[in-house]
């Protein structure tokens, strides 16, 4: 009897949640709206995965706190953090209990990653289209940092690949040009958090870096 109580209630917590973060799921993001709907985008490598039940009313649902590293931020600060980030995201496992969103990114201990982060530890996926704002950071055959996909990124990448090649050639170019520079080998790591960080600035209200009242 106790097993089947514990199971119904995994069913109804899981039937609770995921139906709100299939909401979030549903439409597709240009690289545009992961910018301006992020609070910050971080790129960090994982150091550390661990699972536990929340508190109070959500004391049913289980929740992976991901710790990272390495940390490179982008934010209204856009202040540099030389500690540790932790991403909390809706289910995980805790004894024999496990909660599960089919579709739902999952992370790897020493993977690298950019993530478009929203709500972190208000939102049960606190990642901009789901998905869609988790970037793995790889090595390729010449030692680069470069980005790998987790999901269908077809659009953002090819809205990325526009948005570069008018800042090369100074103009809007046409989805032909833009689609043959789309090669995720050729989409460096550091290149893509430049990309992020120019295009925050275009689209915020806000300058990243407001001048000082001292200067001129």
């Amino acid at each position: 009897m106790m097993c089947l109580k514990s199971f119904a209630v995994v069913v109804i917590t899981l039937c609770a949640v995921s139906n709100a973060c299939y909401a979030l799921s549903v439409k597709s993001k240009t690289f545009d709206q992961l910018v301006l709907e992020s609070d910050e985008v971080i790129q960090g490598r994982v150091v550390s995965i661990e699972s536990r039940f929340g508190e109070g009313s959500l004391s049913h649902h289980i929740f992976t706190y991901i710790e990272f590293n390495e940390l490179k931020i982008i934010d209204e600060t856009d202040n540099q953090v030389d500690g540790s980030y932790q991403l909390r995201i809706v289910g995980g496992r805790v004894g024999n209990v496990i909660q599960a969103f089919p579709g739902l990114p999952s992370f790897d201990v020493g993977q690298n990653y950019v993530l478009f982060v929203r709500g972190n530890g208000h939102e049960l996926f606190p990642l901009v289209g789901v998905y869609q704002g988790v970037y793995k950071v790889v090595s390729d055959d010449q030692g680069d940092e470069v980005i790998r996909e987790v999901g269908d990124h077809q659009q953002i990448l090819r809205s990325v690949a526009e948005y570069r090649a008018a800042q090369k050639q100074g103009s809007i170019v046409g989805r032909d040009i833009a689609t043959s520079q789309r090669s995720e080998e050729s989409l460096k790591a550091d290149e893509f958090m430049t990309l992020i960080r120019q295009r925050w600035q275009q689209l915020r209200p806000h300058p990243l870096f407001p001048q000082s009242q001292g200067n001129h």
